[in-house]
């Protein structure tokens, strides 16, 4: 990882142990990581925090609890370092750093650093075929280079391990599928979005006709006082646009506001979604470019009545 500049990595081995609870002893997860993994998984803590390099020293090891696990635990509070015991050959005892939200009721889910989890796996295994050192690693690396990278990577690794060794790598996020899985619903709700600015593009337009020939007196009078076509072209073209713009501008708060509201984002990540993504600047540009459109649509052709209009037709309305 240090040969090729690759900042954020992170082992991952699961295994599980005994834990002992106010309700008995019971058998739990664990997921040992590396300090980087709270970063590329964007893990969240409800109260506490996440490893530091500071806990990979201590005598105890730290662990990271889910919420369920920890009011099964007593809900005991983080400043005291309250400790769990590690049932085994040898009981360890270790100490609770951090709690995240969610968990199953039932179920034990615990959290460690790796080298830790390996320290003290031959006194608190439960199983007879669990052994140290079976993980997987993960990575972030460059978007550019990946396949190159890959093969690089693989290389190394393949010679490390020696004769018989097998080595497999892979991709885990969305962009290594082929295609754009997503394309297909893109498309759809485009096509619809489309129909629904059509239709009120006609909508406008009408109004704006009526609108238009409601005011030829005005515009009459405009043009006998000197008033330009392209005077009045304008004026009635960016009557329509400011209208959408703004009602745009509107639109784009609201969605905001329903996106990030706390009801919708824990509905989220309720759904599993580890990370909520800001609300897209591109999105909004869409959105208000889309209102400016609409509205120049719908007065294109109010505009073009308007210019029409000479003074002796307002004198005849």
């Amino acid at each position: 990882m240090k040969r090729y500049g690759i900042r954020y990595w992170s082992r991952s081995e699961n295994g599980s142990v005994v834990v002992q609870t106010p309700q008995g002893a019971i058998q739990g997860n664990v997921n040992a990581v590396d300090e980087p993994y709270g970063v590329m998984h964007r893990v969240r803590l409800s109260q506490g925090s996440w490893f530091t390099k500071a806990d990979a020293r201590r005598l105890a090891p730290a662990v990271i609890v889910d919420t369920v696990t920890w009011k099964a635990l007593g809900s005991p509070d983080l400043r005291t370092d309250p400790a769990i015991t590690l049932l085994g050959t040898n009981s360890v005892t270790a100490v609770i750093v951090g709690v995240t939200p969610g968990g199953y009721e039932g179920n034990i889910q615990l959290m460690m650093l790796v080298d830790a989890y390996d320290g003290i796996l031959p006194a608190v295994s439960s199983s007879p075929d669990q052994q140290a050192g079976q993980y997987n690693y993960e990575a972030w690396i460059p978007t550019a280079h990946w396949r190159q990278l890959q093969n690089r990577i693989s290389a190394a690794l393949s010679a490390q391990g020696g004769d018989g060794s097998q080595v497999g790598i892979y991709r885990q996020d969305y962009a290594q599928q082929a295609g754009d899985p997503l394309l297909i619903l893109k498309i759809t709700v485009g096509a619809a979005a489309a129909m629904i600015l059509l239709l009120g593009a006609l909508g406008l337009l009408n109004i704006s006709l009526v609108t238009v020939r409601g005011r030829i007196r005005e515009i009459g009078i405009r043009r006998s006082f000197g008033a330009t076509a392209g005077r009045v072209f304008f004026g009635v073209m960016m009557e329509s646009v400011v209208a959408t713009l703004a009602a745009g501008a509107v639109g784009v708060a609201l969605a905001i506001l329903l996106l990030k509201n706390p009801i919708t984002t824990n509905f989220i990540v309720a759904q599993g979604l580890q990370d909520v993504p800001p609300f897209p600047l591109s999105a909004a540009l869409i959105g208000l470019a889309a209102s400016a459109g609409v509205g120049a649509l719908a007065g294109l052709l109010p505009a073009l009545i308007a210019v029409r209009v000479k003074p002796i037709d307002a004198i005849r309305y």
